[in-house]
């Protein structure tokens, strides 16, 4: 246990309560382990002593990079803190909800506009910051494609090797992005990723870039990142939004951005958490079929699978179906057609998405088409990535180039 008298920042079990300082611990709560339980830990902070410093005018400020945050962050040393870059992405109303539906108050954000194009960024900054300053001897992590690579670009950062295991669905360009960055990538079965990813860390003591989890390996550190979503989203908005939607496998994102508006609301900064929904596909919708049923826990479900590989996880944490609830929010499912249809429709809007990231979208014309969104309500979609890492799926999507002779004829005769 700690003296919290002189302590910060320390961990503490989301199940037992237990408190610890902040160590390499990536396998949940020692405690709960000695008991036979399984329990998460999560970075807590002496909330109250920021409490003059972070205002809604200081959000507001141009920070550069997530580390404007280092008080709510958990490095403790801030000339660990490494950075891309990451963080402050823009927030843009999106008008075609307003002209298909009447919805007028839709913003995207765009996590695409990241170092390594994804939210992972956020994570993965905090986390290997950490990891350095804890002296870490190397960074693992199994991933179906953005995390891996946002691993190896903050590892190559902090001159830590990595190790990165991907499935065989794994598009090329996430496997060649991950050497670039000097990590070492290893394809091997889905099922056997987590297996490999256990014995490096428990065997050769690699730190994971892993999420926060019960049970099993679990890192605390990076899902703090996430927390900056939601106050760049307070910033962007100069209010609190009514619903946010973002992709859900894990849950760490979610969760991060559930933790960030209680922080602020602890604060003094907003008066409300906004409504979260965590999106799925409908073949692999756990989080749903449990949320539906009133589950205390997420069930497994064998036969996952769908179009949108990250988020295609057979479960989910508990973490992510217990804010749910908190949040008034809820599990939405759609299908992969309906994923599809969203990516070609964000296409002609001028983003280029991956799977993934049209969930939000799409599962937001269904809530609004069933009036659990009323349109006058503030509503953001997180758009995790970008759709140029799979560059077979879009070859599906799109139209092929028309070839012509250069002729003015040729041209007239090919062009719609």
């Amino acid at each position: 246990m700690i003296n919290l008298t002189v302590t910060q920042k320390w961990l503490r079990c989301t199940e037992c309560q237990g408190e610890f300082k902040l160590d390499s611990i990536y396998t949940g709560c020692p405690a709960c382990d000695k008991e036979g339980r399984s329990g998460a830990l999560e970075v807590c902070y002496d909330i109250g002593r920021l409490s003059s410093k972070i205002t809604k005018s200081w959000l507001r400020e141009w920070g550069g990079s997530i580390w404007k945050y280092a008080d709510l962050l958990p490095v403790c040393d801030t000339s660990f803190c490494s950075t891309l870059g990451e963080g402050f992405t823009p927030l843009v109303r999106e008008p075609y909800f307003e002209k298909e539906f009447g919805f007028g108050n839709i913003y995207l954000k765009n996590e695409a506009s990241n170092p390594t194009w994804s939210h992972k960024d956020r994570l993965n900054a905090v986390l290997v910051s950490k990891a350095k300053e804890l002296n870490a001897k190397g960074i693992a992590a199994s991933s179906t494609g953005n995390h891996g690579i946002s691993a190896a670009a903050y590892a190559a950062l902090n001159d830590l090797p990595c190790i990165v295991f991907f499935p065989p669905e794994t598009s090329t360009s996430y496997l060649r992005l991950a050497g670039l960055y000097g990590a070492q990538a290893f394809v091997t079965p889905w099922e056997k990723r987590g297996e490999l990813l256990q014995k490096l860390v428990f065997e050769e003591n690699w730190t994971p870039s892993y999420p926060f989890v019960e049970g099993g390996i679990s890192n605390p550190y990076g899902v703090e990142g996430y927390k900056t979503i939601a106050y760049e989203l307070i910033a962007q908005l100069d209010d609190t939004p009514d619903a946010i939607l973002a992709p859900v496998s894990e849950g760490n994102a979610l969760t991060g951005i559930h933790k960030g508006f209680q922080e602020m609301l602890e604060l003094g900064v907003i008066d409300r958490i906004p409504r979260l929904y965590g999106c799925v596909p409908r073949g692999a919708n756990a989080l749903e079929r449990s949320f539906e049923r009133q589950d205390d826990k997420v069930m497994t479900l064998e036969d996952s699978y769908s179009i949108a590989t990250s988020t295609r996880e057979k479960t989910a944490g508990v973490h992510v179906l217990r804010l749910l609830h908190a949040s008034k929010g809820r599990a939405v499912s759609v299908t992969d057609d309906a994923i599809i249809r969203m990516m070609q429709i964000l296409g002609k809007r001028g983003y280029c998405v991956e799977t993934a990231s049209a969930l939000p979208a799409a599962c937001l014309e269904q809530l609004m088409e069933k009036g659990e969104i009323k349109p006058e309500e503030k509503v953001v979609c997180l758009v995790t990535s970008t759709g140029i890492k799979w560059p077979d799926l879009l070859a599906e999507m799109a139209p092929p180039p028309q070839r012509i002779e250069g002729t003015w004829e040729s041209f007239i005769g090919a062009k719609r």
